[in-house]
């Protein structure tokens, strides 16, 4: 493949890769090249080189943004938990083998983060959009197996 310029870039057997950083943010990886998130537009994503601010890389990836149809969908989909403790009742959502629980609720939304996320730092976080009645999970990566099974 070459630009308009005459200069070979990257090849079209090339694969995306994605991943993410040391802290937890998107990396997109492509013909052996790391970018990190640089913005987020209704149908795309902006990358730019991960030597940026290192060695003033001016590479950069647009990537267009696809609905995915399995990490959204009613409520009613979800599976709610309570798991007694000694003094009170922990309402979790168990969804894809993970557990979730709730961590705030802010204009007609209520966020779910993994229930390890203090423990092994996991990103994994849910959204439920109350009007709507719909969720979507925001963050599908984690840094721990699955439960094996659910508990009661």
């Amino acid at each position: 493949m070459w630009d308009i310029r005459g200069l070979k870039i990257s090849g079209q057997d090339a694969v995306a890769r994605f991943s993410l950083t040391q802290r937890g943010r998107p990396l997109l990886v492509y013909d052996g090249f790391s970018f990190i998130r640089n913005g987020e537009f209704m149908d795309t994503i902006n990358w730019r080189c991960s030597y940026h601010r290192k060695l003033q890389c001016k590479a950069k990836a647009i990537t267009m943004k696809m609905d995915d149809e399995f990490e959204r969908g009613p409520v009613d989909s979800l599976v709610f938990v309570s798991i007694p403790l000694k003094n009170r009742v922990i309402n979790k959502i168990f969804h894809n083998r993970y557990y979730y629980t709730r961590s705030k609720k802010m204009n007609c939304s209520t966020y779910w983060v993994c229930d390890r996320s203090k423990q092994d730092n996991c990103r994994g976080r849910i959204t439920i959009f109350d009007k709507k009645r719909t969720f979507r999970v925001t963050n599908p990566v984690h840094n721990h197996p699955p439960q094996v099974q659910m508990r009661r």
